[in-house]
């Protein structure tokens, strides 16, 4: 994964720059490169932009003796990461967000809104950096197939980290649900079974998933939690469900797909 590219929109907050600590943290595993984004409003802020992201990109080479490039685009959050991102052929995306009070909601509703029309998955990261490798990976999966494409984007890192995974999925009362449910963690296991993950399985009580999700994932110490996004979901508010686990509250990292347009690995 020599070519691997992580694109890291930087705005020089602590949110930022942790998430380009998990990039590097991930460069350490799979080799590549990274790239900070800056977006500015107008021209005029791009030359004062460019000398800022250049000394942090000086310093980070100094540091951490891995190729660094920055760019500096006029243009706005929700459009530019995508387009620049996809321009530069960039591998994955990992982006800072905030935590979940009130106006880090909005943040984190933001943070949907990119990820909604990208090709490219997003390595979504908080405020807190959490020291060591990714050893264990929370992937949860749902009623629905297209819950099981995040599989192969979280064997990529579990394979590169030597981390184990594990499946969780929610106890259904409904025979016909149980069954579609069992189906698809089975489908989970077998592709990364043949990818020579370990894979376990966990049911959770049923109630309010992403919360019950957040509570397992934070009690054994999970160091990602991967999802896929479903733009056209059957489940109610799953654009609420995936912004909860990416605001969740521990401050996991989360790896998400958008199921409806992003690109094989």
């Amino acid at each position: 994964m020599t070519d691997t590219t992580y694109l890291v929109p930087y705005d020089f907050s602590p949110v930022a720059a942790c998430a380009k600590r998990y990039a590097f943290k991930m460069i350490e595993a799979t080799g590549g490169r990274v790239e900070l984004l800056h977006v500015v409003a107008t021209d005029a802020g791009k030359k004062q932009a460019r000398e800022q992201l250049g000394a942090v990109v000086a310093r980070m080479e100094k540091e951490q003796q891995y190729q660094t490039a920055c760019t500096v685009v006029v243009g706005n959050i929700f459009e530019d990461i995508n387009k620049v991102a996809e321009k530069g052929k960039a591998t994955i995306v990992v982006m800072g967000t905030h935590g979940a009070d009130a106006l880090q909601k909005l943040l984190g509703s933001n943070a949907i809104r990119v990820i909604t029309s990208s090709h490219i998955p997003f390595f979504v990261t908080q405020s807190r950096y959490r020291e060591g490798e990714i050893a264990r990976i929370v992937l949860p999966v749902g009623l629905l197939k297209r819950s099981t494409e995040i599989v192969d984007y979280a064997a990529v890192l579990a394979e590169k980290f030597k981390a184990e995974v594990i499946l969780v999925g929610q106890n259904e009362g409904d025979q016909w649900l149980a069954g579609a449910l069992e189906k698809n963690v089975l489908l989970s296991q077998e592709r990364l079974t043949e990818q020579g993950i370990g894979a376990s399985i966990k049911l959770l009580p049923k109630g309010d998933f992403a919360n019950e999700l957040i509570h397992y994932s934070q009690g054994i110490k999970a160091d990602l939690i991967a999802v896929a996004y479903i733009r056209e979901s059957v489940v109610p508010k799953y654009d609420d469900y995936v912004q909860t686990l990416i605001t969740n509250k521990p401050g996991i990292p989360v790896l998400t797909i958008n199921t409806e347009t992003v690109k094989g690995i």
